[in-house]
Order: structure tokens, then C-alpha cells, then sequence
């Protein structure tokens, strides 16, 4: 969005944060593992069962740079690193551990939502990495009626229960 708002293709009045979203761990739904803190005392080795953890690659996808933003900050990198099974995207994360293909891995909370075969296991400290955030704007020259109207009604009380049921958090 700052890109955007630079190369002034937005109207800049219009920019407004709408959601955030956080980090988690997840396990496949029959996982004997349970709620679990995550901190810097967290032992990752043990949690994983020495197993690959499953997360969009850090160098690529965003997901996973938010990811090592937080093994980073909670002295976890070089441990996790070696564990990590690096995907394109942070689906593909999550379907090898629907799969049980893997027994953990790091995606977003709103994505836990459409999958009835993961569950959370732990939610990382939002001091750990970036804050995740999906702002909106209205694009130079499309300022129609229906734009309008839609941009309005995201900022109404009936849209934050249909994006808090997808797992995001309203602002």
C-alpha cells in the first residue's frame, strides 16, 4: 500500500486500516499435542519430535517472513531453521500438515478457519514479528457509486462478523 500511495495511484484519504491477522502453530486435528505457550523457552526440538515444521519460505512468502521475524525474536532461529519444510505459499504449508505430512506448522490465524483438519496449538507473541495488516484504498480515477458504497460498507458493524469468521481481527 505504501507503494501504491508513493506512485499516488490511490486517493490518499482513503487509506484505511481494515484488518489484522496473527501468527500461529498448528497440528493435524488428531494430534495428541495440546495448547501449548509459545516463548523463548519454547523447546521446538521436542514439540516437533524432531520432525520437519512446515512454513512459506522466509526468503520468498510473506507468511514466512513474519515467521522469522518470531524465531528470530524469540532466539529460535537457528534452532527451527534446520526444521523448517520451506513451501510456495502458506496453503501448501498447512495441506502437509492436513496430510499429516508434517506434525506442526506456522501459518495465519484466519487461514486455521478452512480447515476442519488442523487445529491451533499456539498463538506467537505479537511482539515477535511485524504487525499483520490489510489496509484498503480507493484507486485514482475508479471512484464510482458501487466503489464507494462497497469501501463504506467494510467500515460498517455488519462486515467485521464476517471477516471475524474468517479468522481475521477487525480494527
Amino acid at each position: 500500500m505504501d507503494y501504491v500511495q508513493q506512485k499516488q495511484f490511490m486517493v490518499n484519504a482513503s487509506r484505511y486500516t481494515l484488518l489484522d491477522n496473527n501468527l500461529v502453530l498448528i497440528a493435524p486435528i488428531n494430534s495428541t499435542l495440546k495448547s501449548i505457550t509459545i516463548s523463548q523457552k519454547t523447546n521446538w526440538r521436542t514439540l516437533a519430535n524432531s520432525e520437519r515444521i512446515t512454513v512459506g519460505d522466509p526468503d520468498h512468502v510473506p507468511v514466512g517472513i513474519y515467521a522469522k521475524q518470531a524465531l528470530v525474536a524469540l532466539g529460535a532461529c537457528k534452532t527451527v531453521d534446520i526444521m523448517l519444510a520451506r513451501t510456495n505459499n502458506v496453503r501448501n504449508g498447512m495441506a502437509l500438515v492436513e496430510l499429516n505430512e508434517a506434525p506442526l506448522g506456522i501459518v495465519y490465524d484466519s487461514d486455521v478457519g478452512v480447515s476442519k483438519k488442523v487445529k491451533v496449538v499456539g498463538i506467537f507473541p505479537a511482539n515477535s514479528y511485524n504487525a499483520i495488516q490489510y489496509p484498503i484504498a480507493i484507486v485514482k480515477n475508479h471512484q464510482t457509486n458501487q466503489v464507494n458504497d462497497f469501501f463504506v460498507y467494510l467500515k460498517t458493524p455488519a462486515a467485521p462478523a464476517i471477516f471475524k469468521h474468517y479468522g481475521f481481527r477487525p480494527l
